[in-house]
């Protein structure tokens, strides 16, 4: 499995796994280096590819996630000079404290996302409402807070829902992503 290392709607380095993504432009930026790491204490990263500090440097790499400002200021530094164009992104929260069963997520998605009172509250009436959205959710990114445990079934269904949908509308429109912040 191979992720990316982005800044994600909230300012912050988040891995995601690299299939919501499309690579357009498969270049590096002058000046990263690559490292495979045998026995690793980061993450579960075997390779790394990225600027020299955050390759060579585990205190660096580690730092940002730690969220330490010499190490952030490092990071955001350093992506910056990579000359990236970033695509404007709206991002839909979605905050999971009160759900308690697929109802609770039903009832909450369906107002988040605006569906039509017709929807059924199951996951085939919630299919078929996000085919009919598709020109709503260009360049997306949903964030799920206040995830526990119970909400994993939900929120695997959510992204199987979600990637059937975008395989429908892909011709037509830009992928969205889907992160999801795991709180517990």
């Amino acid at each position: 499995m191979v992720d990316y290392l982005i800044v994600d709607s909230f300012n912050n380095p988040s891995f995601i796994p690299s299939d919501l993504f499309v690579v357009e432009d498969k270049r590096l930026p002058s000046g990263w280096v690559y490292k495979e790491y045998l026995s690793c204490g980061r993450t579960d990263a075997k390779i790394l590819i990225g600027y020299k500090e955050l390759v060579e440097n585990q205190d660096h790499y580690e730092g940002i996630f730690l969220r330490r400002e010499d190490d952030l200021s490092l990071f955001f530094k350093k992506i910056s000079s990579c000359n990236i164009e970033w695509p404007e992104t709206r991002q839909v929260i979605i905050d999971m404290i009160d759900v308690k069963n697929e109802r609770d997520f039903f009832n909450l998605v369906s107002s988040k996302l605006k569906f039509d009172d017709y929807f059924g509250h199951n996951w085939n009436a919630f299919d078929e409402c996000l085919y009919d959205l598709e020109e709503k959710f260009d360049n997306t990114a949903f964030l799920f807070i206040n995830c526990k445990e119970i909400h994993r079934r939900i929120l695997e269904n959510f992204e199987k829902s979600w990637r059937a949908a975008e395989r429908v509308w892909s011709s037509q429109r830009n992928l969205s992503a889907v992160i999801i912040r795991d709180d517990e």
